[in-house]
């Protein structure tokens, strides 16, 4: 507002301030400022003196002036109902179709159509599945791949829009009451795995800082780590710890268990075609062999509840072919 605005204002004020008080009705003079028809001590002549200053051109006499507004940064997700504890991710679907065309855990992905997305998320609840896997960075495995914090490519920039969809989409799976657990990498992504390698602790705080650990149960530094990280996966795991206080998975290539020392919860797959006895002798070996909590993860190319089962009853407590 210019100083003429500032002026103008002033002296109709005054006016009404001198018409009111020519009435000797305080009461009335001051519901012009106050609905409760109460001014406070010295307001009037506070505001007065402000008239005077304006009446009379004061140039020390400070104008408003618009508030400098600081960057917007990311608002935390808010809980909802609490975050899930890693014991309660234990159901889990997240390949469905032929030869696992489709692909639950790419969720994030804003290539794939919000629709569709939410229709995953129904197709997994109504298999009573209680966690959502959702990958965080895939360059090239599955449909919607191309994806990452960055966008469509690693250049360290984090992509607002990308991050805007993970986000809502996080929220979403967690409205529904499904737990969430974050996969940081996945194989077929070599190009970006090479890269973010340059650095993982700076790709772990910019996770952190747009909130995507926030409502995390537990987190996953990898799928299929021996792949692309052979010799990497301890400074990933530390990398991951600097900034996560809960548990931490690694998950490998069929068989094996290479990583297992490193890990809170161990995430195991077979090669597909074993029978159910077998599966459930394998999860209580597992268990034996590493002293530690087991997600039977992949033990099929799609839904195989008769399998799930057998790795539950072997000692697994968790699966991902529900």
């Amino acid at each position: 507002m210019g100083r003429e605005k500032y002026f103008a204002l002033s002296i109709n004020i005054l006016i009404e301030i001198l018409k009111l008080i020519g009435k000797r009705s305080a009461r009335a003079c001051a519901s012009i400022f106050r609905p409760s028809g109460r001014l406070p001590p010295g307001a009037m002549v506070g505001l007065l003196l402000w008239c005077a200053a304006v009446l009379s051109g004061c140039s020390e006499f400070p104008l408003p002036t618009d508030p400098v507004l600081p960057d917007p940064i990311p608002e935390p997700i808010p809980p909802i109902a609490g975050v899930p504890s890693w014991q309660d991710c234990t159901r889990s679907s997240n390949w469905r179709g032929f030869n696992a065309r489709d692909r639950v855990m790419n969720v994030p992905s804003p290539k794939m159509p919000d629709a569709k997305f939410r229709e995953y998320i129904a197709w997994a609840k109504s298999r009573g599945c209680n966690t959502a896997h959702m990958i965080l960075a895939n360059k090239g495995d599955g449909e919607y791949a191309g994806y990452c914090i960055y966008g469509s490519s690693w250049d360290w920039t984090v992509d607002a829009a990308t991050v805007a969809t993970m986000r809502e989409r996080i929220a979403y799976v967690r409205a529904q009451g499904l737990a969430y657990v974050p996969w940081l990498f996945t194989d077929d992504s070599s190009l970006w795995t090479a890269e973010a390698a340059k650095d993982f602790p700076r790709y772990l705080r910019d996770l952190k800082a747009q909130g995507l650990l926030d409502q995390a149960s537990l987190v996953v530094v990898g799928l299929e780590l021996p792949e692309y990280y052979a010799g990497k996966v301890k400074d990933l795991v530390a990398a991951t710890r600097a900034v996560w206080p809960g548990k931490i998975g690694t998950h490998e290539t069929s068989g094996s268990l290479r990583f297992a020392a490193l890990a809170d919860i161990v995430f195991y797959q077979v090669s597909p075609g074993k029978t159910a006895s077998w599966i459930k002798a394998e999860a209580a070996r597992v268990v034996r062999a590493t002293g530690k909590p087991l997600n039977f993860f992949e033990l099929a190319r799609g839904p195989d509840r008769a399998l799930a089962q057998a790795a539950l009853d072997g000692g697994a407590y968790a699966v991902g072919n529900w």
